[in-house]
């Protein structure tokens, strides 16, 4: 079985370019701030013995199994953070 998981709003602990935490990071990290920056969201587990991802699986066809565990996570996070499946309206 894959568990997908969706991580939304890491982007607002460390700033990219510097590698450093944000301002916001800080703010919550030292105390300042209850809000949350991060939410971890579970999807329902899938079995790698039937349906498409079997199908995948027991082909070896890596590159495709990915892809249908990525929009599985996608659809676990909100439009505006799926990436390059953001029209890809596909939910666990």
């Amino acid at each position: 079985m894959i568990v997908p998981i969706g991580i939304e709003g890491g982007f607002r602990i460390q700033v990219p370019e510097t590698k450093l935490p944000s301002r916001w990071g800080l703010r919550i990290g030292l105390g300042f701030n209850d809000r949350s920056l991060t939410h971890v969201k579970v999807g329902l587990p899938l079995p790698t013995d039937q349906e498409e991802l079997g199908e995948l699986v027991r082909a070896h066809d890596w590159v495709g199994a990915n892809i249908l565990v990525e929009r599985h996570i996608a659809g676990l996070l909100p439009p505006n953070h799926r990436g390059i499946h953001r029209n890809d309206y596909f939910s666990s």
